[in-house]
């Protein structure tokens, strides 16, 4: 059990998040996932890139070197919200990405408006240095619609692909591992981290946890949020008298679609046994009653996270004196 390892305030703002509402399954349960699961059998073949320190910046999320096709540095935010890695089209002009003549769809946070993207080729996505390759490169998307000073987004559901990841925020630090050389353990996780399945939106790798056995939470690290909860779920969710808090502040999603963010009392809430208290919370105005809960940087801060993607499981690890 965690007990009060929140501050009672932190920072608010939204940098860049991408969601595709629909329903959650467990990730496998799509035929065309079920498929690229199969792809991890061979992960112990793949090199594991260095890991690589990140800095996180108040308005442009957890930042990081990014070379794309031997050409860089470029200023990435790392993001697991996003669904797929992005390009400004600068980058993709400086790297002369390939065009697969397709275009994608994208939805903001507020989901209002999708936006479309070109959907292109890379030969090479590197972190911290030209030659620190990752394994997944193929296709990626190219947008207008990024944070001024972010040339692009990098989805490390995606571009770790076979391996899994680690986001360590207290050492501001993500890596990789193998995960047919280190498989789940339990003993590896210290007495108050909890190991939860990787749920899916059934549509990509995007990392959702259960929230209070009932709800399901996008693990989003492109959000400044604590625990952000739609104004129709404050009630089912027990936020008091959420009219108290804060002032609400208008912020925008990566589509430029706008809406109010409200910091109010920390919640404590449990994903699946595992107990978390007082998290920083904010309530979403104006946004469509589909928006699922998000857990932001304010919530993840804390932990160390362990993302299996071949096991379907996330490793929450608290690390002492954070």
């Amino acid at each position: 059990m965690l007990k009060n390892i929140f501050p009672k305030s932190t920072c608010l703002m939204l940098t860049a998040v991408l969601l595709l509402p629909g329903t959650i399954f467990e990730l496998g349960a799509n035929p065309v996932l079920a498929s690229l699961q199969r792809e991890p059998l061979a992960a112990s073949i793949v090199s594991l890139p260095a890991p690589v320190e990140f800095r996180e910046d108040t308005h442009r999320g957890l930042q990081i070197k990014t070379w794309v096709n031997n050409v860089g540095p470029f200023v990435f935010m790392i993001d697991t919200g996003a669904g797929m890695t992005l390009l400004s089209q600068r980058v993709a002009g400086q790297a002369r990405v390939v065009s697969t003549g397709r275009k994608v769809q994208t939805q903001g946070a507020a989901a209002l408006q999708t936006s479309s993207v070109d959907l292109v080729t890379v030969r090479q996505l590197a972190l911290g240095g030209p030659s620190n390759l990752l394994p997944n490169r193929g296709k990626v998307g190219v947008t207008t619609d990024l944070p001024a000073g972010v040339d692009g987004i990098l989805d490390p559901a995606e571009a770790y692909q076979p391996l899994g990841f680690i986001l360590d925020f207290p050492a501001s630090r993500i890596g990789a591992f193998d995960p047919m050389a280190e498989p789940p353990n339990q003993r590896r996780i210290a007495g108050d981290g909890a190991q939860v399945r990787w749920l899916t939106n059934g549509q990509d790798r995007r990392p959702y946890v259960r929230v209070n056995h009932r709800w399901n939470a996008l693990i989003d690290t492109g959000a400044q949020f604590g625990l952000a909860v739609p104004r129709t779920m404050t009630e089912a969710l027990g936020v008091v008298n959420p009219a108290a808090g804060q002032a609400g502040r208008q912020v925008h999603d990566v589509n430029g679609q706008g809406f109010q963010v409200q910091r109010v009392r920390p919640l404590s809430i449990h994903i699946e046994s595992f107990e978390l208290n007082r998290i920083p919370t904010d309530i979403l105005t104006a946004v469509p009653g589909d928006t699922p809960l998000l857990l932001g940087r304010d919530a993840l801060r804390p932990f160390r996270i362990r993302f299996d993607v071949t096991n379907r499981l996330i490793e929450f690890e608290p690390v002492p004196g954070n």
